[in-house]
């Protein structure tokens, strides 16, 4: 197997690259590693500080001598991919008549006709999701503990009526 991605040319700007699958499990590593070696490159809300991925294109560039990968577009667009396919499946399995095959590694999908989506996931395996899971899994809302200013004055005023009760 090569062990570069292959780069093809687009209409406007700069040619896109693309990765092979043994630099997508690199990568995937290597930002396990990092994180490992100081837990304090991953933020509260799953972020990465500044340099992060700096230090990602370090270690790639040691492993694979010659390639033209950088943190800035390479590393920093295939971590916003990963992101963005990440949120589509979550959103996905948050949907009844979606579900997971572990052994697989991908999404269930009980009609294409529920989701215009869903063409593109069935029977593509998602083989970094766990990893997704860890890097991602809190970085964004999902409303489930939202609650509207009405709600709030309730819950306060319910808390004020046992305390009340217990004295």
């Amino acid at each position: 197997m090569d062990d570069t991605g292959t780069t093809s040319s687009r209409k406007k700007g700069k040619p896109r690259r693309f990765w092979n699958h043994r630099e997508e499990v690199f990568l995937i590593t290597t930002m396990k590693d990092v994180i490992a070696s100081n837990p304090r490159w991953k933020l509260d809300n799953n972020q990465f500080r500044v340099g992060f991925y700096n230090e990602c294109e370090k270690k790639i560039l040691s492993a694979f001598p010659g390639t033209d990968l950088r943190a800035s577009p390479h590393i920093d667009s295939k971590i916003k991919f990963w992101r963005k396919q990440y949120n589509t499946l979550q959103d996905m399995l948050n949907i009844s008549g979606f579900g997971w095959d572990d052994e697989q590694k991908m999404v269930l999908v009980d009609s294409d006709d529920r989701v215009p989506d869903a063409k593109g996931m069935r029977n593509r395996p998602f083989p970094f999701y766990e990893d997704w899971l860890i890097r991602f899994g809190k970085d964004r809302a999902t409303g489930e503990l939202a609650e509207d200013p009405a709600d709030a004055v309730a819950v306060m005023e319910k808390e004020d009526e046992n305390a009340t009760t217990e004295e």
